[in-house]
């Protein structure tokens, strides 16, 4: 009787959690980042002890590899699952594109300093060290995902022409100076 009641109750938590979440879109979104984040990490590792154990390839050329095919995974999952990113045409896609890479090249030199020190200074195994420099670029990823590359809402740049000494310009082109 006693595990029944607790079933209950705890279908109850679930439900209510679930709900929660489901209603919260920040909740959602972070849940959303770290499951594929995690799914991401793994993609990492994989690739990685592939190309470095089955494989038999230095640390830095297994390492740049498994960053490759994680960013290429990371930026569809991200893009469609995690912030809900729309594009309207090629052009949009590939600058979105592009400030992610770029972005992920930052992560990547913390990525690629990280386990050479850890390897090579700290003497630690590739599997702890690669587990323990996951943990810094999943953080640092997600902020530069939120805050600079998949925004919900127009990015703006400040540029100074010849025209006008200054302009605010959206990612679409369009003046913003002119309407302000």
């Amino acid at each position: 009787m006693k595990k029944c009641y607790y079933t209950l109750i705890w279908g109850v938590v679930m439900k209510n959690l679930i709900k929660k979440i489901k209603n919260d879109s920040r909740l959602l979104e972070i849940i959303s980042y770290v499951f594929f984040g995690g799914m991401t990490t793994v993609v990492n590792f994989v690739v990685y002890f592939i190309a470095r154990s089955l494989l038999d390839w230095s640390l830095v050329v297994s390492n740049t590899l498994s960053w490759i095919f994680a960013v290429l995974f990371a930026f569809v999952t991200n893009k469609i699952w995690v912030f809900g990113s729309k594009t309207n045409n090629f052009k949009s896609l590939f600058f979105e594109f592009s400030k992610f890479v770029f972005y992920r090249l930052l992560s990547f030199g913390i990525d690629m300093l990280c386990m050479l020190l850890f390897v090579n200074v700290i003497h630690t195994g590739d599997f702890i060290a690669k587990l323990l420099t996951q943990i810094f670029i999943v953080i640092a990823n997600y902020v530069f995902s939120k805050f600079f590359i998949l925004l919900a809402w127009p990015t703006f740049i400040l540029i100074i022409s010849a025209n006008c000494p200054v302009a605010l310009f959206s990612t679409t082109s369009t003046c913003l100076a002119d309407s302000i």
